[in-house]
């Protein structure tokens, strides 16, 4: 009997789990991508933090929008300012935009996207204060130039940010929802409109400056002290395969998921990457000719004039729905701050609808695209042609937000992580061409008639509905650099 007891004991405590393999079975799943490990770590307390951080220069972005509008009105009459100089102003901020988001990738690309950002927020902040305290017309015109230079280098930055730290599995959801972060902004001007300002016409402009300049501040202390580098950008553009798991593991441990990374886990990623096809190709510098070859020579060139129609379209009703409103006679107080308020609201649904599209298997970002485009087209025939016409510029106001909450996250999907900033930032300069080019459009059309602009607006989004639909293929819940397959090798797309 004593015989057997050591033995029988001896198999039980062999039968007894260690600690060591939980450990390696955190571990021994076939990870070979960053998306297979941010599909395992999921979106949690780090990936909220971000975009809480990265909010609040996308909440600046929308106010300073909204303050512009205001400062137009006001310095007209405040310092005098011709129509003509005032199309100046606004033609030199979308200038500013233009040339930053060419540049945008460029930067991004060799500083990185943490350090680079932290340094563009802080110029944001500096020079948004500085437009509170400039006395003539022409530091004006300097002052909110290169301010919009530096919104044209951030914003491609922090949408590219905020989609390689997000799982695809969710993707689209959440990068919709930051778009709400810019309607924010409209709605926090607005605020402190009412706050600083006796009207759209007159008031503390100076103060209302101040003010919406202050989230930039706080977005640059939280990316400094809470945010890390890109993973992704440390694995694929910097080949730092071991610092990227790093990283990993460290948002995996805020997630609250506890993942044990090691150098096999960097050795896995970078022989996956080795063994595609466009391996060579990633070891290339991110350029703009790159935006032009193979593949993404049919990507680019149906994607510009789409970001383009977006901002003529979006910023060309913002800008002529008073002048139509006050020559149509339906508003005797076109200039009321509550008429900016409302025009901001109808943009509330837009981000809601984005949210349940946009990885819906039936619409996903393509469609979503094209019916959106094809909605604000006919709403805009209606907003023309019919009666009712407050309420279908509403709806066409709508509708396009809706497109644009799409555009970012589609955008950022199409384009490789070596190029991706490049791409998104030169879609973005493609916008501000629209940008620049809609006072003129939309003012001549005004010319023949007050609900003429909106006939013009109907013609540019079937453009837009068109060169959606000509895309090649839908990104919905795709792997982030699945572009070694060739394009017919693509997951299917939910056309």
């Amino acid at each position: 009997m004593d015989s057997v007891l050591p033995s029988s004991l001896s198999a039980s405590l062999n039968a007894l789990p260690t600690s060591q393999p939980p450990q390696n079975k955190q571990t021994s799943f076939k990870f070979n991508t960053i998306d297979d490990y941010f599909s395992k770590i999921g979106f949690g307390i780090y990936q909220i933090r971000a975009y809480l951080i990265l909010g609040f220069v996308l909440i600046n972005d929308g106010a300073e929008v909204i303050v512009l509008s205001f400062l137009f009105s006001i310095l007209s009459k405040e310092w005098g300012l011709t129509n003509g100089q005032i199309g100046f102003l606004g033609s030199t901020v979308f200038a500013g935009f233009f040339l930053g988001a060419l540049v945008s990738g460029k930067i991004s690309d060799t500083y990185g996207r943490k350090k680079a950002l932290i340094y563009i927020v802080l110029l944001l902040y500096i020079f948004g204060m500085w437009s509170a305290f400039v006395y003539s017309f022409a530091m004006l015109v300097f002052v909110r130039t290169v301010f919009g230079f530096l919104v044209g280098i951030q914003f491609p930055m922090c949408i590219t940010y905020l989609t390689e730290i997000t799982p695809k599995e969710v993707r689209g959801k959440w990068l919709v929802l930051a778009g709400g972060f810019f309607t924010l902004g409209e709605f926090l001007a607005c605020f402190i409109a009412f706050l600083t300002l006796d009207s759209a016409n007159s008031g503390n402009w100076r103060a209302l400056f101040i003010c919406v300049a202050q989230p930039a501040f706080l977005c640059a202390l939280g990316i400094k002290y809470l945010m890390h580098e890109s993973p992704r950008y440390e694995v694929v553009v910097k080949k730092n395969y071991y610092g990227g798991v790093k990283i990993l593991e460290s948002i995996a441990w805020t997630n609250g998921v506890g993942l044990k990374l090691s150098e096999e886990d960097g050795d896995r990623i970078k022989n996956h990457l080795e063994s595609k096809t466009t391996a060579r190709n990633e070891e290339q510098t991110a350029s703009f000719s790159m935006l032009l070859k193979d593949k993404f020579k049919m990507i680019s060139l149906f994607l510009w004039p789409i970001w383009g129609v977006l901002s003529l379209v979006y910023y060309g009703m913002v800008y002529i729905l008073p002048m139509a409103l006050a020559a149509l006679g339906t508003s005797s107080s076109s200039d009321n701050i509550w008429s900016v308020v409302l025009a901001v609201c109808s943009e509330i649904p837009s981000i809601v609808f984005g949210y349940f599209m946009v990885e819906n298997s039936k619409f996903g970002r393509k469609n979503s695209l094209v019916y959106g485009f094809a909605g604000c087209s006919i709403a805009c025939l209606f907003a023309g042609v019919l009666g009712s016409f407050v309420f279908w510029v509403s709806v066409a106001r709508g509708i396009i937000n809706f497109a644009f909450t799409i555009i970012y996250p589609y955008t950022a999907e199409l384009y490789p992580t070596t190029i991706r900033t490049t791409g998104l930032g030169t879609a973005s300069a493609a916008s501000k061409i629209g940008g620049m080019l809609m006072p003129w459009i939309t003012l001549s059309l005004f010319g023949i008639g007050p609900k003429v602009p909106f006939i013009g607006f109907c013609i540019f989004c079937a453009l837009g509905a068109f060169c959606c639909y000509k895309l090649p293929y839908d990104t919905t819940n795709r792997e982030l650099d699945a572009v070694e397959l060739e394009l017919g090798e693509l997951p299917k797309a939910k056309n």
